[in-house]
């Protein structure tokens, strides 16, 4: 499955470089650093703890909530300056502003993602289909941003 992704991820590139020709594609590119960066951060490797947590404890639900409040305050933590640098001091123009205000928020909702309560009760699947929707949404926000 990670290959299928890997190459489909690889088309849609090109494909994108192609019709958005090299300024537009360079801001989806910078836009997309920001929302990988993000997502990670705020993940910060929890994901295959928090499956085993939820697992093991008899009260799955007190963790979760407990790791989505984390993730919530290093979110807002690593967010807001970042958005203030962003739209008041880095003197960019306003469609990169946005664009990177998209990214930033893309990254946070899939760094807040439940992947582990949807990988530890087997259902994996919906948070597959949460996460494609997810990034149609932010491609569609680029793009329109852009153009």
């Amino acid at each position: 499955m990670n290959y299928l992704q890997a190459g489909m991820s690889f088309l849609v590139s090109l494909l994108l470089a192609r019709e958005l020709g090299k300024e537009q594609y360079g801001l989806y590119a910078y836009a997309l650093i920001f929302a990988n960066t993000f997502s990670i951060l705020i993940q910060f490797g929890m994901e295959k703890t928090l499956v085993r947590d939820i697992i093991q404890l008899k009260r799955p639900a007190q963790l979760i909530i407990s790791a989505t409040v984390l993730k919530g305050i290093v979110s807002a933590v690593l967010i807001v300056p970042v958005l203030i640098w962003v739209w008041f001091i880095g003197g960019f123009s306003e469609p990169k502003n946005v664009v990177v205000t998209l990214a930033m928020l893309s990254g946070m909702l899939l760094g807040l993602s439940p992947k582990a309560w949807f990988d530890a009760s087997g259902k994996i699947h919906l948070n597959a289909a949460m996460v494609l929707t997810e990034r149609v949404f932010f491609l569609i926000c680029s793009v329109s941003v852009i153009y």
